[in-house]
């Protein structure tokens, strides 16, 4: 049973008119419950029934609690399609039109980071306005929403009231940097940055999605405070951040490993042969320019023509 359009055009309204609450404020028995939750629909072998069940209650209550890109990604990975189109498209109207307040800025931000809120709202945002890099984070999840990864919070243009441009990124609520969860306080041990800072280190098997997105995108910076677990579980779901140094700002060309044990497996395969150049063309010039554009189209082909190699059941018939 699908969540009927109705009901989740009630809960969106009803969640808008909810009082404002402190981003990181969570009661533990909730947040206990979405974590059983969350796991469970992670089992493969889970009945049909209690999936469309699961998936229809924690989403429910993570709109009703405005945590829309939560809702976004449990609906859409287990085939509520619709109505994850529908939520985003609201969530992109609050995002690019809500009136929104600074709770937070970063000092000494290169790109004039700062935290804000949409006012009358719970649903808070991560805004940069460096005019020449905020395009990166746009089209880092872009492409993260194309190829169905789930790692990129929503991110769109917007444009503030005095006419600068930037990116907004809705903010995680209750997300703990990778590197708080393992408890690090100062410096991280040498062990302790093996299983976080993947920019030296590599990138395990269990992120195998977040190494392609960093290998296609050039992406240099994956350290233990760009990306988090989602409710400060471990192994729960990552969500990938800060993407400002892409495409090879601010590092040489070498780019980020390329890692065979981490190549993407054939559904993925499929969703990579779908972006042609063309279309890359149209969804990604004007973000990251035309050279960044056919960069990303070659590293695309090098994965696909590798994955393919690695197959025993590839046709070896790329369609690229």
């Amino acid at each position: 049973m699908k969540i009927n359009n109705f009901v989740l055009f009630f809960l969106i309204i009803f969640s808008v008119v909810a009082k404002a609450d402190d981003p990181k404020s969570l009661d533990a028995a909730m947040r206990s419950r979405w974590i059983q939750i969350e796991y469970l629909l992670k089992n493969p072998r889970l009945q049909l029934e209690k999936r469309k069940d699961l998936t229809r209650e924690l989403a429910e209550e993570y709109i009703s609690d405005q945590r829309w890109q939560e809702a976004i990604w449990i609906l859409r990975e287990n085939g509520n399609t619709e109505q994850a189109e529908i939520l985003e498209r609201r969530l992109a109207e609050k995002m690019t039109q809500g009136q929104i307040e600074v709770i937070h800025k970063f000092e000494g931000s290169k790109e004039a980071a700062r935290i804000v809120r949409i006012q009358g709202t719970n649903i808070y945002g991560i805004i940069k306005l460096n005019s020449s890099y905020f395009g990166f984070e746009i089209a880092a999840y872009k492409l993260d929403r194309i190829l169905k990864l789930n790692l990129v919070p929503f991110t769109i243009e917007r444009i503030l009231p005095d006419g600068r441009r930037g990116s907004i990124q809705y903010f995680i609520r209750d997300a703990v940097e990778a590197r708080e969860s393992l408890g690090v306080v100062g410096f991280p041990s040498k062990e302790q940055k093996k299983q976080t800072e993947f920019r030296y280190y590599g990138y395990p098997t269990s992120q195998k999605n977040m190494w392609l997105l960093d290998y296609l995108i050039v992406n240099l910076d994956r350290h233990g405070r760009n990306w988090l677990w989602h409710l400060g579980e471990q192994h729960l779901r990552p969500v990938a951040i800060d993407h400002g140094i892409s495409f090879g700002r601010g590092a040489s060309e070498k780019g980020v490993n390329f890692e065979y044990e981490n190549l993407p497996d054939s559904e993925m395969v499929q969703n990579l042969k779908q972006l042609s150049l063309e279309k890359l063309r149209n969804e990604f010039t004007n973000l990251i320019g035309a050279d960044n554009v056919t960069k990303l189209f070659k590293r695309k082909i090098q994965v696909v023509r590798a994955a393919n190699s690695m197959s025993p059941f590839s046709c070896q018939s790329l369609f690229l």
